[in-house]
Formats: structure tokens, C-alpha cells, sequence
């Protein structure tokens, strides 16, 4: 386990990614990204980049939190890229420090799938965040707050709109993308499940082995998926 960096863990997921595309034809047209996080119990004297005090989904403020962030298949909630994140870090900054690495999934994608769709919530929007998909040759699809957009508070709208770059996407079907993020939901609660493929109990608090440990979850989860 000591033996494990962050580069191997790429390598490893980048090659189980391409392993499962060529043996079970995963539908590539939409990908649902979010992030979740899980309270560790760390003590607060211990170092640790990852490791922090944020806001976490249990409301637990007294435990440190590590964030994890996946990409996952409208079929089974299949993971195709994982990213453990610091738990005080915000989605938007995080999305921003991992973009480079979903376009270049994507690309990985693309060799199975030439059109492809990347949904994420709207805690992941930004300027630049848009702009760096924008650039890429994928397209998205995502909800802003109208509270950032003055000129459209007049119009009767909900708090949030969605929002798409591709202009053959009809409103039904931008719709119905939205609404797929519950297959990352559906992960983040299995990891959460105590009885199945539970990401609790971490027995680790160095950053090299939390990485290698929510690893070795989303291997779990990704073995559940496909059986």
C-alpha cells in the first residue's frame, strides 16, 4: 500500500477505465460528475493536506472531511475517473483544479464515443470553468443561479436555470440530463452504505494511503456495478 503514488493510481484507473469500455459498451453519451465528502476521524493535531474542516454532509463540524469528486456512466453509475480532494476545498475550485483532467478522460471517451456530454451540478460553475469546456470539444450541461444574472430576475423563473452549450439538445432532453445526476448520487450513497462497498472505516490518516484507500472504494464500487 505504501508503494501506491499518485501517478500509479491514475495509471491503474486510466487502464480499468479502457478495460471496461471494450468489455461491457458502456453508453458514453452523458457523463455525470459531482462531488461528495465523508468525515474521517483524524485527530486535529495530525498533518494532513487532505484532511479538513469544511462542510461536511453529515453535519459532523467536529470531524476533519475529505472530499471526493467522480465521473460516473448513466449505465449502472459505472466510475470512470475519482478525485480525492481537501475537504475545505469549495466545488467550483475543485472542478477548476480537475478540468484538465476530464477533458483528457473525455478524450479517452472519445475514442468509443464521438459526442459526448459532461453534467454537473451548478456548485461547479464558474466563469473559467465554462470557458475551459467551452474550449474542449465536449459539451455540457449544467444550472446557474438567476441571483447572477440581473437582467433575468424580472422573468418568472425558479432560483436556478439550466444551461447547455449544444444547440441541437432539445429542452426535454436537457431536462432529463439534469435529472440523471442521480446516478452519482446513487454511488455516493452506496459508498456511504456501512454494509456494502462502505467507503468507513478508514484505518489511515498520511494523505499517501487516504489516496490509496478511496482507491481502493471506488475499485469496490466499480466491481459492484459491473457484476
Amino acid at each position: 500500500m505504501s508503494l501506491i503514488n499518485s501517478a500509479h493510481i491514475q495509471a491503474i484507473e486510466q487502464r480499468l477505465t479502457r478495460q471496461v469500455m471494450g468489455r461491457y459498451h458502456i453508453d458514453l453519451k452523458m457523463l455525470i460528475f459531482d462531488a461528495t465528502n465523508f468525515d474521517t476521524f483524524i485527530d486535529s493535531r495530525t498533518l494532513s493536506e487532505l484532511a479538513q474542516r469544511g462542510h461536511p454532509k453529515s453535519k459532523r463540524k467536529d470531524l476533519r472531511i475529505l472530499g471526493l469528486a467522480l465521473l460516473v456512466s448513466t449505465d449502472y453509475h459505472i466510475p470512470l475517473l475519482s478525485h480525492l480532494y481537501p475537504g475545505n476545498q469549495n466545488d467550483a475550485a475543485m472542478f477548476s483544479s480537475l478540468t484538465e483532467a476530464l477533458i483528457s478522460r473525455c478524450k479517452q471517451l472519445a475514442l468509443e464515443c464521438e459526442d459526448i456530454t459532461l453534467v454537473f451540478n451548478g456548485g461547479n460553475t464558474s466563469r473559467d470553468n465554462i470557458e475551459a469546456l467551452q474550449a474542449s470539444p465536449y459539451h455540457f450541461i449544467t444550472s446557474v443561479t438567476v441571483t447572477h444574472h440581473v437582467d433575468l430576475l424580472s422573468v418568472a423563473l425558479s432560483k436556478r436555470m439550466l444551461c447547455t452549450d449544444n444547440e441541437s439538445c432539445g429542452i426535454e432532453a436537457i431536462i432529463l440530463a439534469s435529472r440523471a445526476q442521480y446516478h452519482v448520487d446513487r454511488a455516493f450513497r452506496q459508498m456511504k452504505n456501512p454494509h456494502w462497498v462502505s467507503f468507513f472505516p478508514a484505518f489511515h490518516w498520511m494523505d499517501q494511503k487516504l489516496r490509496v484507500h478511496a482507491f481502493y472504494c471506488v475499485l469496490g464500487l466499480l466491481l459492484s456495478s459491473v457484476l
